[in-house]
């Protein structure tokens, strides 16, 4: 157990090591030349062709916990992973976490990862970069942002072959694909891609508002809402393409034609989601049933036919809905509105599907006449 006394905790904070940012090697194998920063990395290189197995087992997850049951590759790991269970203050494997922040209270599993939240209540950022001379709080974040300078982008999608700049965008990215959502709300149940997804929904049902606007005062459930927000103030509009496909709804217009069928779109991103009716691409496949989809929403709203997840509620009626075209159907009801009329006759109607009423035949915002 360690304790802080003064605001402080009684482990100091190290710094980086120089190595770290000058990329100094100065560790050199005499066998096959490879370098190394430091001598106890090269040691363990070294036995690669001495043979020595003292501390690892030959590349194989055979070294097995006899509390959990969990493998490792390497013995040290093995040892370092027991500490788990002789701590009766900490169990990872009920998710209890031993190592609390005494600014905000925020729990991690790993001494280490406390050490680096700290940084964020002391402004502690160690971490620079040459080129640009920007500071970032960890090691993690300090190399991500050197592949910006160096254009690197080394982890690809085996699915679309789009590349990511870092691993965890990369398994962000490959849910898109999969529908999968690992993090559940344990209030209403809905699933998310992401830890951040979750924990910004949940203030939805906690009505925690932890961003403010320095100008008028009012709160935000996240970054983002603050970012569009504070936009009412600065006057700023920067997404003048997708005010351009907003407006297009409004004219009619469809100015995205396809070049192999001639049918033209409304958006952009209407038109790549109707390419892949030529080519035949579904990219996004159901993991319970394997029906595959060609977009991402089409994938979501099938996943609730297994799930029987209907999100959006009447609050006149208290039917609910799985998809939210059926849902704003259904407030017609309610309010009486009916937005498609013809223009030879003047009928309205609820919805832009094919009816018959007066000889009418309504099909997507036109009407022909027929004899009766």
């Amino acid at each position: 157990m360690w304790t802080h006394s003064n605001n402080e905790y009684n482990f100091p904070i190290s710094k980086p090591d120089s190595k770290t940012h000058t990329g100094e090697k100065p560790f050199k194998c005499d066998t096959c030349g490879k370098m190394f920063k430091y001598k106890c990395r090269l040691n363990v290189h070294q036995r690669v062709h001495t043979g020595s197995t003292r501390h690892m087992n030959r590349g194989k997850k055979s070294l097995k916990c006899d509390t959990c049951g969990k493998t490792f590759k390497y013995k040290c790991r093995l040892n370092v992973h027991q500490r788990v269970h002789t701590r009766s203050t900490r169990d990872t494997h009920t998710g209890e976490r031993f190592f609390k922040c005494y600014i905000c209270e925020k729990a991690f599993n790993h001494k280490c990862q406390l050490i680096v939240h700290l940084r964020v209540h002391k402004g502690e950022r160690p971490y620079s970069c040459k080129t640009c001379g920007k500071c970032l709080g960890n090691r993690e974040d300090w190399l991500i942002h050197m592949r910006e300078h160096t254009d690197q982008v080394p982890y690809t999608c085996n699915i679309c072959g789009k590349r990511f700049i870092a691993l965890r965008v990369l398994k962000k990215h490959i849910r898109t694909h999969t529908g999968e959502r690992p993090y559940s709300c344990e209030i209403c149940g809905k699933g998310f891609g992401s830890g951040h997804s979750l924990k910004v929904h949940i203030r939805t049902h906690t009505g925690e508002k932890p961003y403010s606007c320095e100008t008028c005062g009012k709160g935000l459930g996240s970054s983002h809402n603050l970012k569009v927000h504070m936009r009412t103030h600065t006057g700023e509009k920067p997404y003048s393409c997708a005010l351009l496909d907003h407006m297009i709804t409004h004219t009619g217009e469809k100015p995205y034609p396809c070049k192999t069928c001639g049918k033209r779109l409304r958006s952009r991103a209407g038109l790549l989601t109707h390419m892949k009716t030529h080519t035949g691409e579904k990219p996004y496949s159901c993991k319970t049933c394997g029906k595959i989809f060609r977009s991402r929403s089409g994938l979501s709203l099938h996943i609730r036919t297994h799930t029987g997840e209907k999100p959006y509620p009447c609050n006149t009626c208290g039917k609910r809905f799985s998809d939210i075209s059926a849902f704003r159907r259904h407030m017609r009801v309610h309010t009486g509105e009916k937005p498609y009329s013809c223009e030879t006759c003047g009928r309205c109607f609820v919805t832009s599907g094919v009816l018959k009423k007066g000889g009418c035949v309504f099909v997507l915002s036109e009407c022909i006449h027929v004899g009766v």
